[in-house]
């Protein structure tokens, strides 16, 4: 499998486990919020909302073009500052950022 590929596969997780810790919105974000200039929107969404609203639908629009994949992500200590000692109950949804992380940093995978 090459690296598009197990970055498709990876990016439907975060939503799986963002719903099963009752952290996926079902509403939409307005396009204010979403014009941050900030890194993460950290000044209007929070981490599983940007995850949501910018992160996984970036990443889709990405592995489904022709669109370079990034080289980085910063995901998981991203997730650690947000969950803090949090980050226990949010063990699952950590693990996936890790391995999204550390997927998007491998180039051997191409």
């Amino acid at each position: 499998m090459n690296r598009r590929e197990k970055i498709r596969q990876l990016l439907v997780l975060p939503e799986n486990s963002l719903r099963e810790s009752e952290l996926w919105s079902a509403g939409e974000i307005s396009a204010e919020k979403l014009s941050s200039k900030v890194p993460f929107c950290a000044d209007t969404l929070s981490y599983p909302e940007w995850l949501q609203f910018v992160f996984i639908r970036r990443m889709q629009a990405i592995v489904d073009g022709e669109d370079e994949l990034p080289s980085a992500s910063g995901l998981f200590p991203m997730a650690q500052v947000y969950f803090g000692r949090d980050i226990f109950r949010f063990r699952e949804l950590a693990s996936i950022l890790l391995k999204l992380d550390r997927a998007l940093r491998d180039p051997t995978e191409q």
